[in-house]
């Protein structure tokens, strides 16, 4: 058995049917009691336990107020208003559909922006969606040979499971690491813990995550969050994203604010040395 183990509030694997079943998942997950939640929702606790109970039925603008409270991702709520009574009113549009046009193309432009040093866009569960020639080149050591090939390999399974991507990467262990790190918060936030059940799966037996010193370090992205750099005194050092990351959330930012963008995960590949970067170049020609 691996020494880790998955978060206890994750999903029980139990499919909740009464509102009230997923007020009680949800504040589960979050690791919340009734008075908790009603201190975030601004209502009262008996009120809660009455929604919780069956024995009151939710308004419509109280299941957004408790859903907001308990931060339930967009794409958890439908059933939660179905549950309700309401509704579903949230949909999941792929990149693909035409709907999503102006994103993905958005998104193409970042990648071919970062040529040629590789770049992705992963969905929720780390498989790969799109990827521009650098990426399709570093992804090939995966089994992949092209963009279109590489579409849908999943990024966890490339880093962790045995094979020639893994041999590549020099230090291994920081980045399993940061990535578990990642994928813990993201199984926290959605509720959800498929990716790090097989995250965890794909582990080495005894594997151990190296001791690293832990930093306060604020980061700051100009135009979004500059008021977070007054944490800077703490450790006298900034963090700040990469030179095509920073263009990305300015320009997704307002779509965040109005049309209700959660997410986009991005990843570029830059390299430490100057034999990295003479080598991607040399691939590309």
């Amino acid at each position: 058995m691996n020494e880790l183990s998955t978060d206890p509030r994750a999903l029980s694997g139990t499919e909740p049917e009464t509102f009230g079943d997923h007020m009680r998942l949800w504040r589960r997950i979050r690791g919340l009691s009734q008075l908790q939640l009603s201190v975030r929702a601004d209502v009262s606790s008996r009120h809660v336990s009455f929604l919780e109970s069956g024995r009151s039925k939710p308004s419509r603008p109280m299941v957004d107020t408790l859903a907001d409270a308990l931060d339930i991702p967009l794409r958890a709520r439908n059933p939660i208003l179905m549950a309700a009574g309401f509704a579903p009113v949230y949909r999941e549009t792929s990149l693909d559909e035409p709907d999503a046009r102006h994103i993905r193309h958005l998104l193409d432009m970042v990648l071919k922006g970062a040529e040629p040093f590789p770049a992705l866009v992963v969905d929720r569960h780390w498989n790969v969606l799109m990827t521009n020639a650098g990426g399709a080149l570093m992804l090939s050591a995966a089994g992949g040979e092209g963009a279109s090939d590489v579409r849908g390999l999943n990024m966890v399974d490339v880093i962790l499971a045995p094979g020639p991507m893994r041999d590549l990467i020099v230090n291994w262990d920081e980045v399993v690491n940061d990535l578990l790190k990642r994928v813990r918060r993201e199984a926290d936030h959605a509720g959800d813990d498929t990716v790090l059940n097989r995250m965890l799966a794909l582990l080495p037996e005894g594997w151990k995550p190296p001791r690293r010193d832990t930093t306060d370090v604020p980061l700051v992205i100009p135009e979004i969050n500059p008021q977070t750099i007054e944490r800077y005194q703490r450790k006298g050092i900034i963090a700040s994203p990469g030179g095509s990351t920073i263009p990305l959330l300015v320009s997704l930012f307002p779509l965040h604010q109005e049309k209700t963008l959660k997410r986009i995960i991005l990843s570029t590949y830059q390299p430490v040395s100057s034999q990295g970067k003479e080598n991607i170049e040399r691939l590309s020609s």
